[in-house]
């Protein structure tokens, strides 16, 4: 989220694409009905439902669930060919005259570099032009028939009005109200954020998909001002948290990534990943890649991470592939996997193609159960009926359940969707045995450890020299956690001008992520939250909501990374010479001495405009970018692929090339391609979405939620009902071409059948909170429909797009 939630009553237009706040999100949608209150806000969903974000919108627009790049690619070819951008910010702010190299190309929905048979890109052409002092080479006059601007425009010349009718079922003229209220903002002083959830990331061409929102609203001047940004709605509480601290599979804390199996060099995994500056004067803060990686390993090893061994590089797992949750479950399928534990997750509900999971956990030897209540995933070997058929005799899985403590009955923080760290305090004992996550954890570390002491191991260093200095070993205590997190001295910092000056004195809390350093002398166990404990004390606790200039910049409630900012590439509010864009929602501004203003500066506090420093300091070009060198698994720029259930059976944008169907790069295994359906047999698209009265799979197991939603049901339109003699109430069968499931069928206006490429699509509403387990009546997992697909840059399964065929029970 490069925003806040409270930032969005700052908008003067709001899109809702790919989720649907009002219903998934109704506390933080709170500041949706601010800004259309006390701003004037003109407020738009598009979905393929109309859901409760529509009703309370100003405008709806409907789209077919799979189709949103063409959608978004029509706004950026409306944008450019009307020139209806904001030609200061992206002339000084993004790559719009990058020129890029000449053995770039793309041809027929394929990028140069592809490899069919491996199905990935090599990304060697997907890169600028560099002159012989390693700088990019710039067209100023964007007249340079390779410079970004120009192969942008080319790239989406084919996504018109009349083409995004009739791929994505929108009618032109709801199409063309969308493009003109975002051209409306690409002006000083006007903004527009928009606003998504899982509807977009869960595509196999999720991450382009939120790309090519973020390349709208750089074209319009969107991101880093007041009212804008691209805000990434969080469905859990701490899932920012989660990815944060590095429990994606190949991440560290921070967003450090592990080593490949290829970077055995400590030297080469480092320069692979501390970019220099591709122009002069740019920040690329990467560089400082050795800072956060050495006080990370200090903060995970101490004494044992030193100089001599490479600060313990050889402990760190080099991964051979990328070990998500469709590749673990792929090895459980071929039988490679002995045991898992599943803490605080539900994966045969959670994951795509249920019936896949639940045969994948039947060939383990253990599976551990961390959670506070009986999951469909700790029950698997149980029959339940059609709601879950399966030989119970024939599972030789050993089950353990550990019960867990609920988050009340801790202290700790959670990060929200705003970046922002919240401590909370423990209101209530646990039940039972029940424990918290970190006392089950330490437990089986330190018999871990005891183990490997006492009978050696092949390596067992990594666990052997795992730093464990807590107070209480056996559980250490969240603030002391939070502490490490925030990273502390463990030698003088002295002023590399001046050494007889100490900075920050040993064993002090690190102020912020500008002390750390890659000697050694300093430790940190996520280099982003670096500021949250300080000296000064607990900074996630505290509750001043003062907002002196009104824009809902409350620096003092809490804190949120880094550095306490709460809206990302804030730099880019202002003009080149500082000046700030909208003086009415004033981020920050240079007063020809410093930065300064409502919000903590993205950018050097004394770094002047007229050095040429660029707002976008994660990139070393210090500018944002519409060309995604080398960085994104399908190509540089979002290109539109249909779904791998396709009602088209060819992609509409390209069709001339059965090869660019589907995306080129997503996470396919061999043995997945027979498990994807056809319209054919199965003529409906479906999507899943999420109730407000129901929380995952979570609270089915509270009575009053159970009462107030009790029974699965799917929502199929008035003219699919008609078609297929169903009325309301009637149970229905709904097929995919993994498995079915049986609901009630809710008929309803919301959902009307759309005309894709000439042939009538009707899409089916499929909320996921039903299942075998808790107190609403059993029901089946919605995932036994979605297809065990990836997105190549996140794995994320395709779950929001999927072929399926409904009948009347």
């Amino acid at each position: 989220m490069t925003n806040h939630w409270v930032d969005i009553k700052n908008a003067d237009v709001i899109l809702i694409m790919g989720g649907n706040a009002a219903e998934a999100h109704p506390c933080g949608f709170k500041w949706v009905t601010e800004a259309k209150a006390h701003n004037k806000a003109h407020f738009m969903v598009v979905d393929p439902r109309f859901n409760r974000s529509a009703s309370v919108a100003d405008f709806y627009a409907p789209i077919r669930s799979g189709s949103d790049i063409v959608f978004l690619g029509g706004i950026i070819n409306y944008l450019l060919t009307n020139d209806k951008i904001h030609h200061e910010y992206v002339h000084n702010y993004t790559d719009f005259s990058f020129i890029v190299r000449d053995d770039y190309a793309f041809v027929d929905g394929i990028f140069s570099g592809y490899d069919e048979e491996k199905r990935t890109y090599d990304k060697k052409s997907w890169d600028y032009e560099l002159g012989d002092d390693g700088y990019v080479k710039t067209d100023p006059t964007l007249q340079h028939p390779r410079c970004v601007y120009q192969l942008m425009k080319q790239h989406y010349a084919g996504y018109t009005p009349e083409k995004v009718e009739s791929v994505c079922g929108t009618p032109q003229e709801k199409f063309l109200h969308v493009c003109e209220k975002f051209a409306s903002t690409a002006v000083p002083g006007r903004a527009a954020t928009i606003m998504y959830a899982l509807g977009w990331t869960q595509h196999s061409t999720g991450s382009q998909t939120l790309r090519c929102a973020a390349m709208v609203q750089l074209l319009c001047g969107n991101i880093g001002v007041s009212g804008g940004g691209m805000n990434a709605l969080r469905g859990h509480s701490n899932i920012q948290g989660l990815t944060d601290l590095g429990l994606l599979s190949n991440t560290q804390p921070g967003y450090l990534t592990l080593p490949l199996q290829a970077e055995q060099d400590y030297q080469g995994y480092l320069a692979a990943r501390t970019q220099k500056p591709l122009r002069a004067n740019q920040m690329s803060y990467w560089q400082n890649y050795p800072k956060f990686h050495v006080s990370l390993m200090k903060s995970l090893f101490g004494a044992a991470a030193t100089a001599g061994n490479n600060w313990a590089y050889d402990y760190l797992p080099k991964l051979d592939k990328q070990y998500d949750m469709l590749q673990y479950f792929q090895l459980m399928n071929e039988g490679k996997v002995n045991g898992y534990i599943a803490q605080g997750f539900n994966p045969i509900a959670s994951l795509s193609n249920s019936g896949r999971v639940r045969d994948g956990l039947a060939k383990l030897k253990f599976l551990v159960i961390m959670d506070p209540l009986a999951t469909e995933t700790s029950e698997f070997w149980k029959n339940y009926g059609e709601f879950n058929d399966i030989d119970t005799a024939s599972v030789k899985t050993e089950v353990f359940r550990l019960p867990t403590t609920c988050f009340a009955e801790e202290e700790g923080t959670v990060v929200s969707s705003s970046r922002v760290l919240q401590w909370h305090w423990k209101a209530a004992e646990p039940p039972g045995e029940a424990r918290t996550d970190v006392a089950i954890m330490a437990a089986l570390h330190l018999r871990l450890k005891a183990l490997y002491a006492k009978d050696g191991g092949a390596f067992p260093d990594p666990i052997l020299h795992l730093d464990w200095k807590y107070s209480q070993p056996a559980h250490p205590s969240s603030e002391e956690i939070a502490k490490e997190y925030n990273g502390k001295a463990l030698a003088d910092l002295v002023d590399p001008k001046d050494p007889a000056k100490v900075l920050r004195p040993a064993g002090q809390q690190l102020s912020s992520f500008a002390e750390l350093r890659d000697d050694g002398t300093t430790a940190s166990g996520c280099w982003i939250y670096t500021g949250c404990w300080t000296q000064d004390g607990n900074q996630m606790a505290r509750r001043d909501n003062s907002d002196p200039t009104g824009i809902g910049n409350t620096l003092n409630w809490a804190w949120a990374w880094p550095a306490n900012r709460r809206v990302l590439y804030n730099r880019a509010s202002a003009d080149l010479a500082g000046k700030a864009f909208n003086p009415n929602r004033k981020l920050v501004e240079w007063n020809g001495k410093a930065w300064g203003g409502a919000d903590v500066p993205d950018t050097g506090i004394g770094i002047a405009p007229e050095t040429g420093n660029g707002p976008f300091l994660m990139n070393p070009e210090g500018v944002a970018r519409f060309f995604a060198r080398k960085g994104m698994a399908e190509g540089p720029f979002p290109t539109h692929y249909e779904p791998f259930d396709t009602p088209l059976g060819m992609n509409p944008m390209y069709p001339g090339n059965p090869k660019a169907t589907s995306s080129p790069a997503a996470r396919v295994f061999k043995n997945i391609w027979d498990t994807f359906g056809k319209a054919s047999e199965f003529p409906h698209v479906g999507t899943t979405y999420r109730l407000t009265e129901h929380f995952h799979y979570w609270t089915k197991h509270a009575l009053v939620n159970a009462i107030t939603q009790p029974e699965q049901f799917v929502e199929i339109g008035e003219a699919m009902a008609r078609e297929l003699g169903i009325a309301a109430g009637d149970r229905v069968k709904v097929s995919s071409k993994r498995g079915f499931i049986k609901a009630v069928a809710v008929v309803t206006k919301r959902i009307k059948p759309m005309k894709i490429e000439g042939k009538m699509v009707h899409h089916v509403g499929i909320p996921i909170h039903w299942g075998f387990k808790g107190l609403t009546r059993p029901g089946f997992l919605a995932n036994t429909l979605t297809p065990f697909v990836g997105d190549g840059n996140s794995n994320t399964p395709e779950f929001k797009t999927f072929l399926v065929k409904v009948e009347k029970v």
